[in-house]
């Protein structure tokens, strides 16, 4: 039975959870995860003082119900494990995820899967689901693994992204892709305001494409499959950075 912990008091601004992680809460007792300071908190506050605590986390699958659109870093350095929020997140939700993944059944703020303050690699494995929208430089220097959001993105999505995949079903916003290395951002929707140093190179029916809706749909991702049948142009760049990358947009 997965640990379920329901926020029963607001989060204030500031208070980050990045440290409650499945591979972290495995080994403890729901009496020893009540006891978790929170670090970004002052006072200080324990864990258990917001949450109420069901379950446990020997399987480590953790399950967030409440609103934490005020709390960042959410999801961040997992390794392992399956977390899914119920909810809306703040900014740089499932930061430096090395594996895992992470389902975010509302929207997300600002810098999802982006590097740790200091570091250049952002997410460098597992999986990022978010059922509603994201906010700006989205997969931000990403190193591999996959990045879906059902809805719209801001602006600088796979900003110095280094490989793997970014999803996008709904608008993808300005300045997709600058200074990417490698990887791919799927658009289902059409591209507009694209880099000036990225180049439509053809069209084609993509045949990951349909292998790639299968996965998500087994996961409840909700994209319908329509989308992710028809002709698309792709477009290569970032030619700053050799042109290895790659962004998939539908022919109107």
């Amino acid at each position: 039975m997965p640990l379920t912990l329901t926020l029963v008091q607001d989060i204030a601004p500031g208070i980050g959870l990045r440290e409650i992680t499945p591979q972290r809460l495995a080994s403890l007792t729901p009496a020893q995860i009540a006891k978790i300071p929170l670090s970004d908190s002052d006072p200080r506050i324990e864990l258990g003082a917001l949450f109420q605590l069901k379950g446990d986390a020997a399987d480590q699958q953790l399950r967030w119900i409440g609103d934490f659109s005020q709390c960042d870093y959410l999801g961040a350095e997992m390794q392992t494990g399956d977390v899914v929020v119920e909810g809306d997140v703040g900014d740089h939700a499932g930061a430096a995820m090395s594996g895992g993944t992470l389902t975010i059944t509302g929207s997300a703020g600002d810098f999802v899967g982006s590097p740790n303050s200091g570091e250049k690699r952002g997410l460098q494995g597992g999986v990022i689901l978010i059922h509603g929208d994201a906010g700006r430089e989205l997969g931000t220097r990403m190193r591999r693994g996959l990045i879906a959001v059902a809805g719209d993105v801001g602006p600088l999505c796979g900003y110095r992204m280094l490989a793997g995949t970014i999803v996008v079903g709904g608008k993808l916003g300005k300045q997709a892709g600058l200074r990417m290395k490698r990887g791919t951002i799927v658009s289902l929707s059409e591209v507009r305001d694209l880099p000036a140093t990225f180049h439509a190179d053809c069209e084609f029916s993509p045949p990951m494409l349909p292998l790639l809706w299968r996965e998500l749909d087994q996961q409840g991702f909700p994209i319908e499959r329509a989308k992710w049948e028809r002709q698309f142009r792709l477009y290569s760049g970032d030619a700053a950075e050799m042109s290895r990358g790659e962004i998939l947009s539908p022919v109107s």
